[in-house]
């Protein structure tokens, strides 16, 4: 990850770049950091990131979480989420 003014470099595992775009609706999750902001990243840090895609195809960030030392996982959720349902099933297409 690489951090440019407002925005968040992120490289994905597989190598593609993602211009990430962050305001001030974004919430930051830092280990250690009780209210983080941007100058809490530091360049390199593995991060997941949920982002909103507009319609001119630009990624803005609703949630950025640092993941720092120890170990991490992807998995899948298996049951509904009521409030939310909707909008992790539109982020899956």
């Amino acid at each position: 990850m690489a951090i440019e003014g407002d925005n968040l470099l992120v490289i994905t595992k597989g190598g593609e770049e993602h211009r990430v775009i962050t305001d001030g609706d974004t919430r930051l999750r830092t280990p250690a950091v009780a209210d983080p902001g941007l100058d809490d990243l530091e360049v390199g840090d593995r991060v997941g990131v949920l982002v909103v895609r507009t319609e001119a195809g630009t990624l803005t960030a609703k949630v950025v979480v640092v993941r720092r030392g120890g170990s991490s996982f992807v998995g899948e959720i298996m049951v509904p989420i009521e409030a939310t349902s909707t909008l992790l099933r539109s982020l899956l297409r």
